[in-house]
């Protein structure tokens, strides 16, 4: 699904399978399992990322290690 020029404020949102064009997100957990997810011109504010250990493992592997040690369930 695309989501375009939309503000999300204080959501539990579940990124994979999803697009994001000019969106904000402010005061969210962003839930990422390891599908495919496009940003574009987004923007976040006091955001975080929860990652699965599946996901987490892929970043890391991926050499993303910040991304990886973020919050995980």
């Amino acid at each position: 699904m695309t989501f375009a020029k939309l503000s999300f404020v204080g959501d539990r949102i579940e990124l994979d399978g999803n697009e994001y064009r000019a969106c904000t997100f402010k005061d969210c957990v962003l839930e990422y399992r390891g599908g495919k997810v496009e940003f574009a011109f987004c923007t976040t504010e006091n955001t975080t990322l929860e990652c699965s250990p599946a996901a987490a493992q892929t970043l890391e592997s991926l050499g993303l290690q910040q991304l990886a040690n973020l919050r995980r369930p």
